[in-house]
């Protein structure tokens, strides 16, 4: 058995050399990142390597949305624990990795995780505000929404990519 606590974390990463992926062999979280204990808190496997290895200054979480808090992968891979492959960034620098390979997928319309209204409603939306001449505030009311979301639909600024008219300029409530 490790005698520290360091040894004891690497003895749990398989490092088959030093240009490969190193998967972390103990417990994995829900979402498919590797977990484990550290100084009395549960911490992101990865998070733990890059600590160890100098890339970030805790291994523990601090949701900073401009610090570079993240320890983000440049294999892809929630497993990897190879400080080769790991580096340092925020929000905004995962949002960019993202993009750049590719591996981000944008739900629109009804397919978003939010979506209350069905594509088909949208557009229905905006016929009845352009053409029967809805108000905002019955829309909201018959489809159980607020003004606001019925704003946005009926401005293209939600729903972008449904059809049907557009209002031109901010409607009143």
């Amino acid at each position: 058995m490790p005698s520290s606590p360091v040894a004891l974390f690497w003895s749990k990463v398989n490092r088959p050399n030093q240009d490969s992926c190193w998967a972390w062999q103990g417990a994995v979280s829900s979402n498919g990142y590797g977990t484990v204990g550290w100084d009395g808190r549960i911490c992101g496997a990865h998070r733990v390597a890059a600590f160890l290895s100098g890339i970030i200054d805790t291994p523990f979480w601090n949701p900073s949305r401009t610090e570079k808090t993240l320890v983000l992968h440049k294999c892809d891979s929630p497993l990897c624990c190879n400080p080769a492959h790991l580096f340092a960034g925020n929000f905004q620098d995962n949002s960019d990795d993202c993009k750049e390979k590719d591996r981000m997928e944008i739900k629109r319309g009804e397919e978003h995780h939010s979506a209350k209204l069905t594509n088909e409603i949208a557009v229905r939306i905006r016929h009845s505000f352009a053409y029967d001449y809805a108000s905002v505030k019955d829309l909201a009311r018959q489809y159980g929404v607020t003004s606001a979301a019925i704003d946005k639909i009926i401005q293209g600024k939600t729903y972008k990519y449904v059809g049907g008219p557009l209002a031109t300029k901010t409607p009143t409530k």
